[in-house]
């Protein structure tokens, strides 16, 4: 979770939708599988309150992380997007208009920077470029001093997480998307820092902020379809694959993700590789061998909202993507492993598989059967089911008793059996009373 109490601005004027945080001069550093909190300004207060109907509220809020790696090859380039639900929204402030919006990050999500897309009811949306920078599980965040004449496209290849500067460059105050940087604009007015283990960006008090000094760049240069480094220092790539062309890069890639949610519904699949090209070093391209298919292997029954286990393995797969319901995910670093979920629906529940290889990526589709137990309340259902002995004469007697009370309820009103002189009137406000015969 990344959320900095300072993640407010002092001032903020006039309506549509505003980022608080993340926003250029305060990005987001999250760890894939990690929650982020998003803190918005909306152009007027919800109603009713999000605490209150909170479905209702979470309909009109909608964000997706559109990352950045170089298309390669194929005629119809894969997109790298990853469209996040909004799992939760609260109100903070008096007024009513600042909002935490979480979001959590898939845990398959490839490491690198993105941009934040929001969109909010009644408030429009926003673009960020380049506010939330997505590391590995477990990785420790590098950190740079941004040069003085920053270069935006030379700076996006540098082996670089975080860029820190005193002020934030009127250059990147204000990027288009694509071509934003994570820049954290540390001055004595706003010093933060990298605190804990959770790699959260925290406010004044926190612990020191350490940057090395501004690397050596390289060069990224495009010629004859294929790409080189013309520069004197080490190149960090992200490139994104068609799912369905199998390609072998030269350097071997340092590890694959997908590109798109498990379930690209209105995308284009694909898998993003993470390449490091030395000075002079071109990248070499050739067919690759297709990946095996992932098995899934679900347990024979499971209960709704208890902890089903379920196995998946795939031959040389360096990690397998796994998703159900609306936002079950899960992500299986190596060939096999375990995933624990929690379905929330009964019957029959589809899992979908995604394994990931440096060459190729394949797909497969299970069903978990979803099921409820009750168990009988009597004596026969084993200790467990077993009611006291006292129950069934009290249960008893109760029901005659509410019998004996909507009888005498249905009786009011309407002549007595046996007596059709026997009337019942109403005087007044009071109770009714019965007349006899005249």
């Amino acid at each position: 979770m990344a959320l900095p109490a300072c993640g407010q601005p002092a001032h903020e004027v006039g309506a549509g939708l505003r980022l608080a945080y993340p926003r250029p001069g305060l990005p987001a550093l999250v760890e894939a599988g990690d929650e982020l909190v998003i803190r918005a300004r909306v152009a007027a207060p919800l109603t009713p309150a999000p605490g209150i109907q909170n479905p209702r509220a979470l309909r009109g809020f909608h964000a997706r992380l559109e990352g950045r790696s170089v298309p390669l090859g194929g005629s119809a380039p894969a997109e790298h997007v990853y469209d996040v639900r909004v799992r939760d929204v609260r109100s903070e402030g008096p007024t009513g208009r600042l909002m935490q919006v979480r979001v959590r990050v898939p845990p398959w999500a490839a490491p690198g920077t993105y941009d934040l897309f929001l969109a909010a009811m009644r408030s429009g949306h926003v673009h960020a470029a380049g506010v939330v920078r997505v590391l590995a599980p477990g990785a420790t965040p590098r950190l740079a001093r941004l040069p003085a004449n920053p270069d935006a496209a030379a700076l996006a290849h540098a082996p670089v997480d975080v860029w820190v500067a005193e002020r934030l460059p009127e250059s990147l105050a204000r990027p288009e998307p694509g071509e934003g940087l994570p820049v954290l604009a540390a001055d004595a007015d706003a010093r933060l820092a990298i605190g804990g283990s959770t790699r959260r960006l925290g406010c004044a008090g926190g612990d020191a902020l350490e940057a090395s000094a501004p690397p050596a760049l390289g060069r990224l240069e495009a010629r004859d379809g294929s790409l080189r480094n013309g520069g004197d220092a080490l190149l960090e790539l992200w490139l994104r694959v068609p799912e369905g062309v199998p390609t072998a890069l030269v350097p071997a890639p340092l590890g694959a993700w997908p590109s798109t949610n498990v379930r690209p519904v209105g995308r284009r699949p694909g898998r993003v590789l993470r390449v490091q090209l030395g000075p002079g070093e071109r990248l070499q391209t050739r067919a690759g061998t297709p990946a095996a298919s992932p098995r899934i292997t679900p347990p024979e029954r499971a209960t709704a909202h208890a902890i089903a286990r379920v196995r998946v393995a795939a031959r040389g797969a360096t990690g397998i993507a796994l998703a159900w319901e609306e936002d079950g995910m899960a992500w299986i670093p190596g060939e096999e492993g375990h995933a624990e979920l929690t379905p929330r629906t009964l019957g029959a529940v589809e899992l979908h598989a995604l394994a990931l290889t440096p060459e190729h990526a394949s797909r497969a589709q299970a069903a978990l059967r979803v099921e409820t137990y009750r168990r009988a309340a009597c004596a026969a259902a084993g200790p467990e089911g077993a009611l006291p002995t006292a129950f069934w004469p009290l249960a008893a007697l109760l029901g005659t008793l509410r019998r004996a009370r909507y009888a005498g309820r249905a009786r009011v009103g309407r002549p007595r059996r046996g007596n059709a002189a026997h009337a019942v009137r109403r005087s007044g406000p009071g109770t009714p009373r019965s007349l006899g015969r005249p």
